[in-house]
């Protein structure tokens, strides 16, 4: 827990940095928009990216993830964190901002909060390869997807038994976290095991802290046998 308090730490003075003006960080520029901007990370904020603009701030809600979003040493890294990035530089091109440049603040946020603190103005943008969702359509919009023709699959530890359909998963247990896409799938998959007269599969919750990864090395080590992970996730792995 005390390495999640470092980083929380570490990006609070990297905010701090960005909007202070040049005490060691940059030249002081037009301090009544920074102040502005440092305010807004605590308030809630429903405004158009016009807004954010002129804050010069947007507010990233982010999981850790030992793939999309994590630290080496006091450095970030990740997948996530670099396309973020890309995307900063992108925004300040083409506003032209010059020296007055728009920052993007990741803040690191509970992958099951990540819809609702864009929801209630918590965050401007949520980024955590979530997969796109009737469900979630109702409370936020998606921009275009970065990933197409994404499959969930099946992983198991290696001396789990051979499965050849999806009936062969009648009575299994299998982990996934609640406010997954993937918790709904196997919800649906239980409807169809129903109709066939099967076994329902177990849907065991995993905490909504762990991520795909996490459950991964928990596969890797045998803690537990089958977990749901989307394709292009686990070919990193």
């Amino acid at each position: 827990m005390e390495h999640r308090n470092l980083h929380v730490t570490l990006i609070v003075i990297f905010i701090l940095c960005l909007f202070v003006g040049n005490a060691g960080c940059a030249e002081e520029k037009d301090n009544a928009l920074a102040e502005e901007g440092l305010l807004r990370l605590s308030k809630p904020f429903t405004g158009d990216f016009d807004q954010m603009a002129k804050d010069r701030l947007i507010r990233v809600m982010m999981p850790y993830s030992k793939t999309f979003y994590f630290f080496d040493g006091a450095k970030p890294r990740g997948a996530s964190y670099e396309l973020v990035k890309l995307f900063e530089e992108f925004l300040n091109k083409k506003l032209k901002t010059g020296t007055l440049r728009l920052h993007t603040v990741i803040i690191p946020t509970a992958r099951e909060d990540l819809i609702s603190s864009v929801r209630d103005g918590k965050g401007d943008i949520a980024v955590g390869n979530l997969t796109i969702t009737e469900a979630r359509l109702k409370d936020v919009d998606f921009s275009s997807a970065s990933a197409t023709g994404v499959n969930e699959i099946l992983v198991s530890h290696k001396k789990s038994s051979e499965l050849k359909s999806i009936f062969d998963l009648a009575g299994k247990k299998i982990f996934a976290r609640k406010s997954s896409s993937y918790y709904e799938s196997l919800v649906k998959l239980n409807e169809v095991l129903r109709s066939a007269k099967k076994k329902e599969v177990i849907i065991a919750e995993a905490d909504d802290h762990l991520e795909d990864e996490d459950l991964l090395e928990m596969i890797n080590a045998g803690i537990i046998e089958f977990m749901v992970i989307d394709s292009h996730k686990g070919e990193f792995w």
